[in-house]
């Protein structure tokens, strides 16, 4: 039975030579036991740096050496980022958590085309030509919205991410 005041402290580990093998010694102390010493016999271990590779030619020397296959991989070890500054990188690059041009259209829509007016067309998509297109119930309204036609563009072009629209087109339908 282990008595719960017994405390156990670890010894140092000596370190290997050439001619000797590491011990570690466990020492236990309580009222019943002075000591209790346990040696781990290894053979003695190499450390090489990871943090600095070796080249595609000094790999394959060293694989050609050990009868190894040589590696035929054309990847280069470029080392290792954080992780933060990646995400970060893909965040701004895909404008991940900002709105698109088409959710700024959709959320300013009712300024844009007039409160009348944007229950009875919908911005459909921006096409090739940076020209977006609005889908309209019936001929007079397109007949309409082309009437406003260079205001929709100023207030389309007064939009932040919007500048690159040059034109509308109005499908009825």
């Amino acid at each position: 039975m282990v008595n719960p005041s017994s405390r156990l402290s670890v010894a140092k580990l000596t370190s290997p030579t050439a001619t000797t093998k590491p011990q570690l010694s466990l020492k236990r102390s309580d009222q019943e036991h002075d000591f209790v010493q346990i040696s781990l016999q290894s053979p003695p271990k190499f450390c090489f740096n990871l943090s600095m590779p070796f080249n595609r030619r000094t790999e394959n020397l060293i694989a050609n050496l050990r009868s190894l296959p040589e590696s035929q991989s054309r990847a280069i070890h470029r080392g290792s980022k954080p992780l933060d500054s990646i995400l970060e990188t893909l965040i701004n690059k895909y404008s991940i958590g900002q709105d698109t041009t088409e959710e700024l259209i959709m959320k300013s829509w009712p300024r844009i085309v007039g409160e009348r007016n944007a229950n009875r067309c919908v911005p459909l998509r921006i096409n090739a030509q940076n020209k977006l297109l609005i889908g309209v119930v019936d001929s007079i309204l397109r007949r309409e919205l082309q009437f406003h036609e260079p205001r929709i563009m100023t207030v389309l072009r007064s939009l932040e991410g919007c500048q690159h629209i040059n034109g509308i087109i109005l499908r009825a339908g």
